[in-house]
């Protein structure tokens, strides 16, 4: 069944986030928001530095600073230099992700699809085959979690669904909190022709932004998650 999984490439869903753009550096698998926007979804170097913690190995950063477009992009004068650079960045990273901290991952979805018979708002960008992908380092990384079907609709009044459609434009970022529970290392699991290092996550939260990145639905939390009020605040007042 996981085979079946259809890719959502995060990266690649958000190429313009509301004010700002996302820049995709695919040499140095990592993302970067133009405007600081806030917005603080998981990157792929982070992804692949959970994973390696989460499997108790020890990344080689030399190799990896050796993927960085600033590596490559630089004179062969100074390429020990930047190398050296780069696996103290990489080092900085990876000391400073931890197992058991909930991390946020962020799609761009459809607000029009609405049945007026059902009175239900449905996003097809989410469905029992979804899961998040990250490539880094050569590797590639999925984090997968079980049930996230359940959010692929909401039940709204046509009024309110106008509301939210006037506010969003008709676009808006569907963004899950995730717990990261297991990683497997054993053997990656075959995905569209890829290999993907799996880790398997529960939802915590689901919210949905607009493009002013104000709150449209603020959520539906499990019951053994209490959201961070200052976290909040923080995307209010960027």
């Amino acid at each position: 069944m996981i085979a079946l999984f259809k890719r959502i490439i995060v990266s690649l869903y958000f190429l313009t986030l509301f004010t700002g753009t996302l820049f995709i550096d695919f040499q140095n698998h990592s993302a970067a928001y133009a405007n600081n926007s806030g917005f603080n979804a998981i990157t792929s170097v982070e992804v692949a530095s959970l994973f390696y913690k989460m499997t108790n190995q020890e990344p080689q950063f030399k190799k990896w600073a050796e993927t960085s477009k600033a590596y490559h992009q630089a004179p062969e004068y100074d390429k020990e230099a930047i190398l050296k650079q780069e696996e103290i960045r990489l080092r900085e990273i990876f000391y400073n992700v931890f197992t058991d901290e909930l991390i946020n991952v962020q799609i761009q979805i459809n607000m029009r699809n609405y049945s007026e018979i059902q009175e239900k708002l449905f996003f097809g960008e989410i469905s029992a085959d979804t899961f998040f992908a990250y490539g880094a380092f050569g590797e590639n990384f999925a984090l997968i979690a079980p049930g996230i079907e359940q959010y692929s609709s909401m039940s709204l009044s046509k009024e309110a669904t106008e509301s939210i459609e006037k506010q969003s434009g008709g676009v808006a970022v569907a963004e899950f909190t995730l717990k990261p529970v297991r990683a497997e290392k054993s053997a990656p699991i075959p995905i569209d022709e890829s290999d993907y290092w799996s880790i398997l996550c529960e939802v915590a939260a689901f919210r949905l932004w607009n493009k002013d990145r104000t709150i449209l639905f603020n959520g539906e939390y499990k019951d053994w998650y209490r959201p961070d009020s200052n976290l909040l605040d923080l995307y209010k007042k960027q």
